[in-house]
């Protein structure tokens, strides 16, 4: 089996954490790398982690490493990616359930050298914990997605609680701005910079939902659009710098960074708008710059909204 890191993030987990570890020491697979990195919890997390570790018999290797002080959720992702031996990085956080083929699946898509990313699906819950085992023990469909996709489909996206990466992803293009306010997306992008992301539709993570979530309780127009739009750009021109795209490649994905910004500066003002008709006829569909399959998903959106059907899913 190709060797994998697993990287666990935990910051204020003590209600969850030992849940969290113990599905990552149960994983059917051998010979792992995990490293925990608590980024400087100030309830019981780190206790509850030396505990859990002390008593917890286990073949893998394991790397407790907790931060002095807190380096925010791109930091404590720059230092797990940069610790990291193996060149397949399994993202685990410490409040979610990774269930047990979920590493050994990730190594056998990441087999494929070309895939920079690969993603499963996942489960939403509440509570303690769930009692569910892996899906399938045989690997599902998997789909393939290509530079070419991030042009076409602007909101094209896979779920970051399930994501593994290559540590190429880190060492190509360096860390991730200590002020950037989201990794997944931003390494998605440096992923398709660099080849391909797979995506199984096999349910192998339980993402808990609880009132600290990091993005839970954040509306989409409250994070630093505008910092993660210049680390996209940054990184798209590193790609160019480095050979990795052509120029004719850097200017469709600089084209389609923007054209996400104004999709994204529509739906914060169509929310502010409160989905109001008037919103919807004046600035979107009599709009000559969007796609017509942007007029219809923001249709869809106001008919979700406007039924009580809830908000929209992408």
């Amino acid at each position: 089996m190709k060797p994998i890191t697993i990287g666990v993030f935990t910051f204020n987990h003590e209600h969850f954490v030992e849940s969290a570890l113990e599905s990552i020491f149960s994983q059917d697979a051998d010979g792992l790398e995990i490293i925990i990195s608590d980024d400087a919890s100030t309830d019981n997390t780190q206790a509850l982690i030396q505990d859990f570790i002390g008593r917890t018999a286990t073949r893998h290797k394991i790397v407790y490493d907790p931060n002095a002080t807190n380096l925010g959720l791109t930091g404590n992702v720059n230092k797990v990616f940069e610790m990291a031996t193996n060149d397949v990085i399994l993202v685990a956080a410490g409040d979610d359930i990774s269930r047990p083929m979920r590493a050994r699946k990730t190594a056998r898509v990441m087999e494929d050298e070309t895939v920079m990313a690969m993603s499963f699906g996942f489960n939403r819950f509440t509570g303690r914990r769930p009692q569910l085992p892996s899906e399938h023990r045989e690997l599902g469909k998997i789909e393939i997605m290509k530079p070419t996709d991030f042009f076409r489909v602007p909101n094209l996206h896979t779920p970051g609680c399930s994501r593994a990466y290559r540590k190429s992803t880190f060492t190509q293009f360096g860390p991730l701005r200590s002020d950037c306010p989201t990794e997944d997306s931003t390494l998605m992008l440096r992923a398709l910079l660099l080849g391909s992301i797979a995506h199984v539709q096999d349910v192998e993570v339980d993402y808990r939902i609880h009132g600290e979530n990091l993005s839970g309780g954040r509306e989409k127009g409250n994070i630093e659009r505008d910092i993660i739009n210049e680390q996209y750009l940054q990184d798209i021109e590193k790609a160019l710098s480095l050979n990795i795209v052509l120029q004719s490649e850097r200017d469709c994905f600089v084209k389609a960074v923007k054209q996400r910004e104004v999709l994204k500066q529509l739906d914060v003002e169509f929310a502010q708008s409160k989905y109001s008709s008037r919103f919807l006829l004046t600035r979107i569909l009599t709009s000559a710059k969007l796609p017509l399959r942007q007029k219809y998903k923001f249709i869809r959106n106001y008919i979700r909204r406007k039924t009580g059907a809830g908000p929209q899913t992408n």
